[in-house]
């Protein structure tokens, strides 16, 4: 049998094999108990930790994300504003990561946030 005609059949009958890297560029939103760690470094960009560190959906070192903005971009600004507000309240964090980006010293690739937004719980009725 051809291989060719290995290939058809397999994807005929839905049974295609996959790489899980292929679906590395697709937005993933993940929960996170709060953010553990905050940093600016040398790229002008948010990084931030969270508890647990982050899952490795995109083939990423998961200990860090960086923002896919610089903190010259209103996202940026407010997703330091979300960072802290949940550092310093231990409060729940939604984290969309799309791929890899560099660290600034040219280490690792860390997930690269496209996404921040914190857990808000009503306030209780009078």
């Amino acid at each position: 049998m051809k291989v060719s005609t290995i290939i058809a059949t397999l994807v005929l009958s839905g049974m295609v094999i996959v790489s899980p890297h292929v679906f590395a560029q697709q937005p993933v939103q993940r929960d996170y108990p709060y953010v553990f760690q905050i940093a600016i470094k040398s790229d002008n960009r948010l990084w931030i930790n969270v508890k647990g560190n982050y899952q490795n959906v995109h083939g990423c070192t998961p200990w860090f994300a960086a923002s896919d903005v610089t903190l010259s971009d209103d996202r940026a600004r407010a997703w330091l504003q979300i960072a802290l507000a949940s550092y310093l309240s231990k409060t729940r964090v939604y984290v969309t990561t799309l791929g890899c980006i560099s660290a600034p010293d040219g280490g690792p690739q860390y997930p690269k946030i496209i996404d921040l937004e914190i857990e808000m719980t009503p306030a209780p009725t009078p």
